[in-house]
């Protein structure tokens, strides 16, 4: 009887949840570091992806995506901020093109009646060039959660902003980067 109610409650819970607006991806870095001390880049970031999903929820009905808010904005104003702290600045003017592509991101949910179980995967290219040398570097990451009952936005938003900081971080602290940089 009470796996009768238990279940009762939670699908009354489920039907009534509004359908999720967007995800807000705005990854906060705050490191610092002199890696890149008077370096200058042009930056810019493009999304490449396919869709622009960052949350897919799948259950026994079937899948709901919801996309991100300005993620090209949001990942532009946080690599920029990341290059500052490590020393280097932006100007659209300096012979040093510095390009951020995004092939993956997103978190998918596996929505069961009593858990539900996420994986979070992104794919960073970073492509700089620099007259007529290049380089091109992908970072990725990935990251699991799981809970009881409904998934929570806020944490799934929270696993991917705190992997897009580890990735930016791992990028503007690559010593192949700083190897390239120095050539």
């Amino acid at each position: 009887m009470k796996k009768v109610i238990l279940s009762l409650c939670l699908l009354t819970l489920a039907a009534c949840q509004s359908a999720p607006s967007n995800i807000i991806i705005q990854p906060n870095y705050t490191a610092t570091g002199n890696q890149l001390i008077g370096k200058q880049f042009d930056v810019s970031v493009r999304d490449v992806r396919a869709s622009n999903s960052a949350l897919k929820v799948i259950n026994k009905d079937g899948a709901t995506t919801v996309p991100s808010n300005n993620l090209s904005q949001s990942l532009h104003k946080t690599l920029i901020d990341a290059l500052k702290r490590h020393g280097a600045s932006s100007d659209t003017q300096t012979n040093n093109q510095l390009e951020l592509k995004i092939h993956q991101l997103e978190a998918i949910v596996k929505q069961e009646t009593l858990k539900y179980r996420s994986e979070s995967v992104i794919e960073l290219e970073l492509v700089i060039n620099q007259g007529n040398r290049r380089f091109a570097k992908y970072y990725n990451g990935n990251q699991q959660s799981e809970g009881p009952l409904l998934h929570d936005k806020a944490r799934i938003e929270s696993d991917l902003n705190t992997l897009l900081e580890q990735l930016i971080s791992r990028m503007v602290t690559d010593q192949e980067l700083k190897q390239f940089l120095q050539g």
